[in-house]
């Protein structure tokens, strides 16, 4: 199994969003998201994704903390100081 990101990163204080697909990536329409960071200011926002056979999940972030009020399966959700670009 393989992982993709895209976009590499997102520059410090930087807003926008980046993907990460997992699967054969020798066959890329094999590939299924995992995840999608939403950032603002360098901060993760949203984060919306599938755990792999299991459920889905999306994750609100305010004032640097997990709100899980608003957060569909919180429980499947990184803490905001985790859930960080990948390179």
């Amino acid at each position: 199994m393989s992982i993709a990101t895209y976009t590499a990163g997102t520059p410090a204080g930087g807003s926008g969003c980046q993907r990460v697909w997992y699967g054969d990536r020798a066959r890329p329409a094999s590939m299924q998201v995992l995840a999608t960071y939403y950032f603002v200011g360098g901060h993760v926002q949203r984060l919306v994704g599938h755990v792999p056979g299991g459920t889905d999940y999306e994750c609100h972030y305010r004032d640097g903390e997990l709100d899980a009020a608003r957060s569909l399966n919180a429980a499947q959700c990184p803490k905001a100081s985790e859930a960080k670009p990948l390179p």
